[in-house]
This record gives structure tokens, C-alpha cells and sequence, in this order.
């Protein structure tokens, strides 16, 4: 019995794991398949791996939620299991908001610090593709609660719908709209996602953040793009 319970979760996570891999690679081939350009595809290339400079920071999160998420869900203690999801999704959306906000707005000078001036196209799309990051950071580590918790056929199809969702986006709004559009598309799968992610964690784990604090994180979010308008 053991050992069906472990192969059954194991093939659930290994499937979760290509179809993520997927979703957050296919804008980066598709660009290459539908402008058969060398420039644009390494353009593209800098303006994601810059991008994802947030996401690789929270990745550390996944590795400690996986455990305590396993260790409180088989005690059945929903109390912890719901008190550490909700700090670890406020911590994580206080650094966040921050940081995508500054990462879009000074697109240009971050991309001249890692790439030269050479690749100073990629800052529009990077400038887009923070947004999208943020998204796909929340869904990421909230993905890994999930997992934790033994549900891990949620975070498989929801990745599954993902990449299909981002292959058909852009491939449509590449056409349109080349470097952007990819970005775009991205952005749009991501905040999709999430929130498809956080009914499922709301609903199996109870309320995630107070209204007051989700306020005071978008008020504090606002003053700081205000802020950032005044600096060149």
C-alpha cells in the first residue's frame, strides 16, 4: 500500500514538474518557431531571465513549505497548516509587490547592469514579463502547499491547462504583436493561474490574507510606482 501511495504521488509530481517546465519555456521557443530571428529570440531570452530574478529569490520558500505543509496536514492540525500558509503567502506578497513594481519601472537601467546596452529591447518586454513573474512566483510556491498536503493532482492539471493556455496566447499575439505579445500572453497565463491556484488553497485551507493587509500592500504598492515616476 505504501508503495502505491508513493508512485502514485511520485508520477503526479514528476507530470507537474514537465508541464511547468513547459509552460514557463513555451513563450521563449514559440518566439523563436514563429520569428525565425536570432536577435528577437536572444532579446527575448535577457528580458526573461532578468525577469525571473523574484522568482528564483522565492524558490528557497518552496523548499520549507513542502515539509512543515506535510508534517501539520498529517497531524491534522488546520490551525498551524493555515497559520503558516497565510504568513508565508503575506511575506511573500510584501516582498513581492516591491520588487515587480521597481523591476518594471527601471526595466531600461537593470538590463544595461546584467546585459549592456546592446539588449536594451528586452527592457519592454521585461518590463511586462515582471507582472507576469509575480504571478507565476505566487502560483509556484503555492503550488508546493498543495503538494504538500497530498493534493497534488491540483497543481498537475492546473499546470497542464497552463501551458496549453500560454501556447495558444502566444501563439496568437506573437503574430500580432512579436516581443510584447509573447510577454503579454505570459503575463495573462500567470495571473490565470494564480488565481486559479489561490480558490483552491482558499478553499481547502480557509482565508489566506485579511482585506486590511491586502489594502495596505496595494496602497503601498501604488505610492511606490508613484514614487518611481520621479526618478529617471
Amino acid at each position: 500500500f505504501e508503495t502505491k501511495k508513493l508512485i502514485n504521488y511520485a508520477w503526479q509530481i514528476i507530470i507537474f514538474f514537465l508541464a511547468y517546465e513547459l509552460l514557463i519555456s513555451i513563450d521563449l521557443f514559440l518566439v523563436k518557431g514563429i520569428l525565425h530571428d536570432d536577435y528577437f529570440t536572444g532579446i527575448y531570452n535577457a528580458s526573461l531571465t532578468v525577469g525571473r530574478i523574484p522568482y528564483y529569490i522565492f524558490y528557497a520558500l518552496t523548499i520549507m513549505l513542502l515539509p512543515v505543509i506535510s508534517k501539520t496536514t498529517a497531524e491534522n492540525n488546520h490551525v498551524e497548516t493555515n497559520k503558516i500558509i497565510s504568513q508565508s503567502f503575506r511575506l511573500m506578497t510584501i516582498l513581492l509587490v516591491p520588487s515587480v513594481i521597481l523591476m518594471s519601472e527601471f526595466s531600461e537601467p537593470i538590463i544595461r547592469i546584467f546585459y549592456s546596452s546592446k539588449y536594451i529591447d528586452a527592457a519592454y518586454p521585461m518590463s511586462i514579463l515582471a507582472y507576469g513573474v509575480g504571478f507565476l512566483t505566487i502560483f509556484y510556491v503555492m503550488s508546493f502547499v498543495l503538494n504538500g498536503a497530498g493534493k497534488t493532482k491540483i497543481p498537475m492539471w492546473i499546470s497542464i491547462f497552463g501551458f496549453v493556455l500560454n501556447a495558444i496566447l502566444n501563439y496568437i499575439l506573437i503574430k500580432q504583436y512579436a516581443l510584447s505579445g509573447s510577454a503579454i500572453a505570459t503575463t495573462i497565463t500567470s495571473f490565470v493561474i494564480m488565481i486559479v491556484m489561490l480558490f483552491y488553497i482558499q478553499r481547502d485551507f480557509g482565508k489566506l490574507m485579511g482585506t486590511k493587509s491586502l489594502l495596505k500592500i496595494i496602497f503601498a504598492g501604488l505610492v511606490m510606482y508613484a514614487f518611481s515616476l520621479l526618478f529617471s
